[in-house]
């Protein structure tokens, strides 16, 4: 019964607004914005290389010492715990 007299109230409350209170209340208008779609031009897959042999890529200086060795890294057992570790374990 319940569910019946809240739909008879929903029906009649729905009928009092669209035909007395629909023109008189103001809804917030929602934000209206114009976009401004722009065209970019087709980019170009095959690339110049010619600004390679320009300055200043070709005053690039070599530093260090090439190739690069490498040196031991890392510990035998990567999950025994670290002695001076700042996590309790």
């Amino acid at each position: 019964m319940i569910v019946v007299v809240i739909l008879i109230v929903l029906v009649i409350v729905y009928l009092l607004y669209t035909n007395l209170f629909s023109g008189k209340i103001g809804f917030i208008k929602p934000l209206e914005l114009d976009i401004n779609i722009s065209a970019t031009p087709q980019l170009d897959p095959n690339l110049a290389a010619d600004f390679l042999k320009k300055p200043p890529y070709t005053s690039l200086k070599q530093l260090g010492q090439l190739p690069v060795k490498v040196d031991k890294t890392g510990r035998n057992n990567p999950f025994l715990t670290i002695s001076f570790s700042l996590v309790e374990p």
